[in-house]
């Protein structure tokens, strides 16, 4: 099998053990638009530069190509291109189509397999092999610890035969009060603010100087991780007052709950995303709902009488959100912040309804039998089984939402829901977790026994998908 292979600098050497593991690839080609990446492997942005110029010059013009691509759908889902105009990303995007085009003809992959979907050479990648029967593969690490996800956009991909023990195992799992995912604790740091002046604040400030000087004096203006990095758009500490985030939290919050309750008012349990992020730019069918922030300003309107909403920050955003943000949410007086550090669990447990996006947040709700609300529908849904925010009309008649989830839970079995919920997910994970970056480094050493794992559960998705797309042609 022949794969072209997409990596970053972090992930190079996770990625290049894992090809070399995988027993079914025959040749593998690496390629990166990242800075400082591995000299062997393509240079993507040297290509692309390339057919830039050729396109502005009037040399070069490929509308059979474009024709075939909703540019507009690229461009709202890029956190890079969002910052453009629709003429910028357009050429932006007409040049990076002709760029892989021109890859994927020179070296005829079955497969692009790479970091999971976040910007738009990705994007283009998949719907470019997708005309050819193909598609782009991203590895996710998943919240079910010693599992991962072969994902395009964020969808469950595979589809094995899952054992009633395997699934009893996964809800013992998640079932503990104190279960924490793998993948959550690899994401962690020291968040006490004088240590995270150093890892987070300098940091910031000295990669921003690093890619400012990358896309100027290295003429990489273009280049995606360069001009997303440092954006005032990017998760990250841009002033020192970031560093002081506990000072919004209600600590009091439970007794707050407990006051709510004696009123008679429902609790909504709101976890905050990470943004921007693939799982919303990519995952999230609905446009509206992409957007973290314009629906955040829509929950923070709302002036509900009869349910309170307990928001919780993502754990690895400390320090990270900017502190107007936090200030918003206080001045609502149906928010409620929880304290950073305290347990998803603890808080679920104390809700009356769960209301999240996509992330794992959701799968603990359905385990412990809370009703769940999602913004534009998840992906371990069996089915279409959860009431679903489609658009800002729906975030601004969230309590019509609430009593119907609250009616949807006295109306059917939610036993039997979190084993299909659970048996829906298993089936589209495979065996096998390591951490992606930056793999045989001192926090994150080689594990290959856990690598061989993994790449024959890549090996055997792969070769499914195969002789699925064969039989369809």
């Amino acid at each position: 099998m022949k794969v072209l292979v997409y990596t970053r600098p972090r992930t190079s050497a996770f990625f290049q053990s894992l090809c070399e593991s995988t027993k079914i690839f025959t040749d593998v080609k690496y390629f990166s638009d990242a800075p400082r990446a591995p000299k062997d492997h393509i240079q993507l942005m040297q290509r692309y530069y390339h057919f830039k110029r050729r396109i502005v010059d009037g040399h070069h013009v490929d509308w059979s190509l474009w024709d075939s691509l909703d540019f507009a759908d690229i461009h709202s889902r890029c956190r890079y291109l969002r910052q453009l105009s629709p003429a910028e990303a357009g050429l932006r995007i007409k040049a990076m189509s002709s760029t892989i085009h021109a890859l994927i003809s020179e070296y005829d992959p079955d497969y692009i397999l790479g970091l999971v979907m976040d910007s738009y050479p990705q994007d283009i990648a998949h719907r470019l092999m997708k005309q050819r029967g193909g598609a782009y593969i991203g590895l996710l690490n998943n919240m079910l610890n010693g599992y991962s996800r072969i994902t395009t956009y964020g969808e469950l991909l595979t589809q094995r035969e899952v054992s009633q023990d395997e699934i009893d195992r996964a809800l013992q799992q998640l079932s503990d009060a104190a279960y924490v995912p793998s993948m959550q604790r690899d994401f962690m740091w020291s968040t006490h603010p004088a240590r995270m002046f150093f890892t987070k604040y300098l940091k910031e400030k000295a990669k921003s100087v690093y890619y400012w000087t990358w896309r100027n004096i290295m003429r990489d203006p273009d280049n995606f991780y360069a001009n997303t990095v440092g954006h005032e758009s990017c998760m990250s500490c841009h002033k020192i007052d970031q560093l002081f985030y506990r000072r919004f939290e209600d600590k009091d919050y439970q007794v707050q709950i407990a006051t709510a309750k004696a009123s008679g008012k429902t609790i909504v349990y709101l976890p905050l995303q990470f943004y921007p992020e693939c799982s919303l730019d990519y995952w999230i069918a609905a446009p509206q709902m992409r957007n973290f922030y314009d629906v955040m300003d829509r929950i923070c309107a709302l002036k509900p009488d009869d349910y309170l909403i307990v928001v919780k920050e993502h754990p690895s955003a400390s320090g990270l959100r900017k502190s107007r943000f936090y200030r918003k949410l206080k001045k609502a007086p149906h928010i409620l912040i929880a304290p950073f550090d305290e347990l998803s669990n603890n808080v679920i447990e104390q809700a009356d309804v769960v209301l999240t996006w996509t992330g794992s947040v959701g799968i603990e709700a359905a385990v412990r039998e809370k009703p769940l609300i999602s913004f534009g529908g998840v992906y371990f849904d069996p089915g279409k089984r959860f009431p679903t925010l489609e658009t800002f009309d729906d975030v601004m008649n969230l309590g019509k939402f609430v009593k119907r989830a609250r009616n949807v839970q006295a109306e059917i079995d939610l036993s039997a829901l979190k084993r299909d919920v659970i048996a829906y997910l298993l089936s589209g994970l495979v065996k096998g977790y390591i951490f992606v970056l930056d793999y045989g480094s001192s926090k994150n050493p080689v594990a290959q026994d856990r690598m061989s794992i993994l790449a024959l559960s890549l090996s055997n998705s792969l070769t499914e998908f195969t002789c699925e797309a064969k039989q369809v042609r």
